[in-house]
């Protein structure tokens, strides 16, 4: 499992509890906005996802950015099976 945020409190909240195996969830900072996908794209091997979860995550995305973040994120989709 892969998960990221904007927030390294966030993410930092994430590693410290103590249910989060580091052998099953890679928690980082990203901001999957960005072009040629960023820490996103060096975390999450391309084609590797067959679900992606946004919560409250459109939200603090640019309008301007919405397509350069979906492309982001297809990009991590597994062909043909791959859910956004």
């Amino acid at each position: 499992v892969w998960c990221c945020d904007f927030s390294d409190t966030a993410v930092a909240l994430v590693k410290a509890n103590p249910a989060s195996d580091p052998a099953r969830l890679t928690a980082f900072v990203a901001d999957i906005s960005e072009a040629g996908g960023g820490a996103l794209a060096v975390h999450v091997p391309p084609r590797s996802i067959a679900v992606c979860t946004l919560v409250f995550v459109l939200s603090a995305v640019a309008p301007a950015r919405f397509s350069q973040t979906i492309r982001n994120l297809a990009a991590t989709l597994v062909p043909g099976r791959g859910r956004l």
